[in-house]
């Protein structure tokens, strides 16, 4: 019996002792504990804004107020004393941007980045998505306090517990060694209740300590630490962002002005190319002259006439070509104007670089109708006339305007402000191509894609739709006017002539006379479908066109396409019922977008 009791609790000290290694060695990391270190990572190693920074805004404040200056002069004679201001801000600015470059290159921000985005991870991870919450600014040195707290309080628990393990096992070591019968001494019987006493007093306060759990006030502290230690992240991470794309920035500007550090581009290679097309449009006339003579001889020379042709057409396409260098001389100028040249406008008036900047590139004074191998198109010239050509490879139409002065600066402005609103959706609006004035006759050409047989009224006549291609061709008609709408364009000339079709799966809007003025255009005779009116009740009214007017027109092209004109309402498919009945009616029409938005046109996705 005795040995049997003594092997047990020598067994028991054995487990004690293994307990108090194992728990030694496993030291478990609670959530307070990880947030602690996370805390430590994003508060540490921070990255703050460069000390260069500051010079940096400043340099770029001095050389924006100089450009100002600079753009705003009216007087040639002052322009150079300007420049030269100009040049010594831009001089410290690229100094200022040397220095930056220098100190941010020195800063690890895609580690910093990365290791900030790894916390950012784990912590979404654990808590969750992160709302925007105002916390306080104290929610760091809080959570520290409670932590340092709860620190002690571990420390006091494990004391506690040692001290337990301790009392147990010299206890257990002591009554195994009696049972054994291998105390040296008897041991008083009151030693053995003493220790029980003290065994079981320390594993009361142990048990305490281990009982105790997180109230509602803990769960707050670690909440609060938690969302500022995101908003530190945040905040930080978009510091960093914004660093980056400060040096993009200021790299690309470097980049552009180490050529003109000490001086102001010129246009030389553009006054180059300009005397190349002169000389070229003087040989190009003089070949159409002498192979008109040869064709009007009494004696036709065939292989002649060929030969002087075929000069035509090379020195043509060399026009062209410089015509387009030109363009691309242009748009490398007008970058440098609108950007830290504006001087070359006033310094170089001959380049005229002004009509090239207001007309965004649209308008090329170089191009004459003269110039072109152009076809009339009579069958659509009894409006205005029309010419088929080519232009760079590409086949064009050639649209032709009479205009007065009036007419003509209308014109310019209407155009531009089309094509500016094309430029953001070329896909769905005809493309402007360019436009520009006669020089021996009152016209003014817009350049337009050449679409064979490609309006709406063309394709109605040779091949109507079929009900699902007129509802893919109209919603990318109200696409395009969404597109004009966005930027405050009402078309007012809205008929199937103005409306294009695409291999009969896409419709694009078409342009419209930019001599006249939006009421001129909306009660234009050409604003019918078959029998039906396009012009909106309101407008035969006296009101001034707006889009609603544009959303009954289009109403109206559906109806004729439909096939509807002489059908009565309800044979007509109830979607497409029911969106007319929203367009063509007197008030309360539909936008675009919410025209868009409709069942009909939802229908046919499905």
């Amino acid at each position: 019996m005795d040995s049997t009791v003594g092997e047990r609790f020598c067994r028991l000290v054995e487990k004690v002792e293994a307990v108090k290694k194992n728990r030694e060695s496993n030291l478990c990391s609670t959530p307070g504990d990880l947030l602690l270190e996370y805390i430590t990572i994003v508060v540490n190693n921070q990255i703050l804004k460069p000390f260069t920074s500051e010079k940096l805004e400043m340099a770029w404040e001095d050389y924006t107020q100089a450009l100002k200056k600079l753009r705003e002069c009216q007087n040639k004679g002052e322009i150079q004393d300007l420049v030269n201001s100009r040049n010594q801000f831009r001089r410290a600015l690229l100094t200022a941007i040397d220095d930056f470059l220098r100190e941010v290159d020195n800063l690890p921000i895609g580690e910093r980045l990365e290791s900030l985005q790894d916390v950012y991870s784990k912590l979404t991870a654990v808590r969750g998505s992160v709302l925007t919450e105002n916390i306080e600014d104290q929610s760091f040195e809080y959570f520290c306090n409670w932590k340092t707290q709860k620190h002690q309080n571990s420390r006091n628990m494990r004391q506690a517990t040692d001290q337990a393990l301790c009392a147990l096992s010299d206890w257990a070591a002591n009554v195994s060694k009696v049972h054994a019968n291998t105390l040296p001494e008897p041991t008083p019987p009151y030693c053995f209740s003493c220790g029980i006493c003290n065994v079981q007093i320390c594993f009361r306060l142990s048990i305490c300590g281990v009982s105790q759990e997180q109230d509602g006030q803990d769960m707050k502290i670690m909440s609060n630490a938690f969302h500022k230690v995101v908003e530190h992240i945040q905040k930080e991470q978009q510091l960093l962002c914004g660093i980056r794309e400060k040096c993009e920035i200021n790299k690309k500007f470097k980049q552009g002005m180490v050529q003109w550090q000490n001086s102001t581009p010129k246009i030389n290679e553009l006054l180059y190319i300009k005397k190349r097309i002169k000389s070229l449009r003087s040989q190009l006339r003089w070949k159409m002259v002498e192979a008109g003579c040869l064709e009007e001889a009494d004696d036709l020379d065939l292989p002649e006439i060929l030969k002087k042709k075929e000069e035509i057409a090379k020195t043509r396409k060399s026009l062209f070509e410089e015509i387009d260098n030109e363009r691309e001389e242009y748009e490398k100028l007008c970058d440098l104007a609108r950007g830290s040249f504006p001087e070359l406008v006033p310094l170089y008036p001959e380049a005229d670089i002004n009509s090239y900047l207001s007309s965004e590139g649209l308008l090329m004074k170089s191009l004459d109708r003269d110039i072109f191998d152009a076809e009339p198109m009579k069958e659509l010239s009894g409006r205005r006339p029309l010419v088929y050509t080519e232009f760079q490879g590409q086949k064009v139409v050639l649209k032709g305007y009479s205009v007065n002065e009036e007419s003509e600066v209308r014109m310019l402005e209407q155009a531009v402000q089309y094509h500016r609103a094309q430029s953001q959706k070329p896909s769905i609006v005809l493309p402007l191509l360019s436009l520009f004035f006669g020089k021996s006759d009152p016209l003014a050409y817009i350049m337009l894609p050449y679409i064979s047989n490609g309006s709406l009224m063309a394709v109605q006549r040779i091949s109507p739709l079929a009900p699902s291609e007129t509802g893919r061709v109209m919603r990318g008609a109200l696409l395009g006017l969404q597109s004009l709408h966005a930027a405050c364009i009402t078309h007012a000339s809205l008929n199937p002539s103005n409306v294009f079709v695409l291999n009969r799966e896409q419709g694009i809007i078409g342009d419209y006379d930019f001599t006249k003025t939006p009421e001129q255009r909306a009660l234009d005779s050409g604003m019918v479908a078959g029998s039906i009116c396009l012009v909106a009740p309101e407008l035969r009214q006296g009101q001034p066109p707006t889009p609603a007017s544009d959303m009954y027109a289009i109403g109206g092209i559906m109806l004729w396409v439909g096939g509807c004109i002489n059908t009565a309402l309800n044979f007509i498919d109830i979607k497409l019922q029911t969106l007319l009945s929203k367009l063509m009616v007197y008030t309360g029409r539909l936008s675009v977008h919410e025209a868009l938005d409709d069942a009909y046109f939802f229908s046919l996705e499905n």
